[in-house]
């Protein structure tokens, strides 16, 4: 990951385990269906391990999100 600040970290309904990252640059990136979450909410320093792939929630295939703004 780009360094950024981990906005959440948890279980969502859909989206099983998941965690959410505001970068540097802007953009929000959310990581979901994690089998396990090692991200805290805080500071993330670039390369940060966030969690490990997984299949939770309501999933057919690991996914992330970016959404800019």
């Amino acid at each position: 990951i780009v360094g950024g600040t981990v906005e959440y970290a948890g279980y969502l309904d859909f989206h099983g385990n998941c965690v959410l990252i505001h970068d540097e640059n802007g953009h929000y990136w959310l990581y979901d269906h994690l089998d396990s979450i090692a991200a805290v909410p805080g500071k993330a320093e670039s390369g940060a391990l966030l969690g490990h792939t997984g299949m939770t929630g309501s999933v057919t295939e690991q996914t992330w999100s970016l959404r800019i703004g």
